[in-house]
């Protein structure tokens, strides 16, 4: 069913457990409720966003520490991987922090270095510079790739991109605006799809 040769993977609550508590990470950073973090320190005079990243690349490192795969995560690369699919990273952490996690996950031997795209190199998802980004690095179509999230913001990435989206929705809530080329409940769904 799946011909895609190139499998772009959002990180966590994809491939990962989620376990960031979003408003609690603003409450510490002192970002309002409800506001982007990203974008809420970027729109911030240089010294104070300068510390504001300071903080949040604290905070992701020590969350990256108790990260656990989700399940079925492993028996898909490896699926994906022994089929010689390009397999990228495209996150809203920095690359360090991404490259930490896949690590304690076990999954660093699925992604090469320059395929792992976080907030410092790219544009932050929704906006798909980063799939553009792998694209060009990989010499590939956007009807050939496939962008997989957990949130609207990985499907609009890819979505803007033009490649085929699925969206990993285990709590079954409605998307508004975007409409996934798959939409599933979790990773071992899609594995039984191969």
């Amino acid at each position: 069913m799946f011909t895609y040769k190139n499998w772009i993977f959002d990180l966590d609550g994809t491939l990962t457990v989620a376990i960031h508590d979003f408003d609690a990470i603003r409450d510490d950073l002192g970002i309002p409720q409800g506001k982007r973090i990203l974008e809420a320190i970027s729109e911030m005079p240089s010294d104070q966003a300068q510390l504001l990243h300071q903080r949040l690349d604290e905070i992701e490192m020590e969350l990256a520490s108790h990260t656990k795969p989700q399940d079925g995560a492993m028996e898909l690369l490896s699926h994906l991987h022994k089929n010689g699919t390009n397999l990228g990273i495209l996150t809203r952490n920095n690359k360090k922090n991404a490259q930490k996690t896949l690590f304690n996950c076990g999954f660093s031997d699925f992604f090469e270095a320059e395929h792992i795209l976080g907030r410092e190199s790219v544009t932050p998802k929704p906006d798909p510079d980063g799939v553009h980004q792998l694209l060009e690095l990989w010499g590939a179509s956007p009807n050939e790739t496939v962008m997989v999230g957990d949130h609207p913001m990985d499907m609009e990435a890819g979505l803007q991109a033009g490649t085929s989206t699925i969206f990993i929705n285990p709590k079954g809530e409605n998307l508004k605006h975007e409409k996934p080329d798959l939409l599933i409940k979790s990773l071992g769904e899609l594995l039984m799809l191969f």
